[in-house]
């Protein structure tokens, strides 16, 4: 008799498991739903007020190359910075010994 009770005791826990599941997949259905509809909306309110994903793209774009073209306007290079070395490179035929730089060293100090 206990043996028994503890049986349908045990059936009834999953069949309210089963129940719980399938209740959290019907949940999880409508939130996935409900957030499709969400981003429908978001699309329609964006291209009605011209705030589409391409424009604003663009502007962050704009703004970003503004302003490393206001940090390259405001850089100065110091004569101190640079460090060169010229070797004699002789010419092929009848050209003439040619003075070519080689860089060793190039720093830029951006002063904004």
């Amino acid at each position: 008799m206990i043996e028994k009770a503890r049986r349908e005791a045990q059936k009834r826990k999953l069949e309210v498991n089963k129940k719980m599941t399938s209740f959290e997949i019907f949940k999880k259905k409508v939130l996935f739903l409900i957030s499709k509809i969400l981003k429908v909306v978001e699309a329609k309110i964006n291209s009605n007020s011209g705030n589409s994903n391409e424009d604003i793209n663009k502007s962050n774009y704009q703004e970003s190359e503004k302003s490393t073209d206001d940090e390259l306007e405001n850089a100065e290079i110091k004569k101190d910075d640079i460090d060169c070395k010229c070797e004699n490179v002789q010419g092929k035929g009848d050209r003439k010994n040619i003075n070519i730089p080689k860089m060793r060293r190039l720093k830029l100090n951006l002063i904004k």
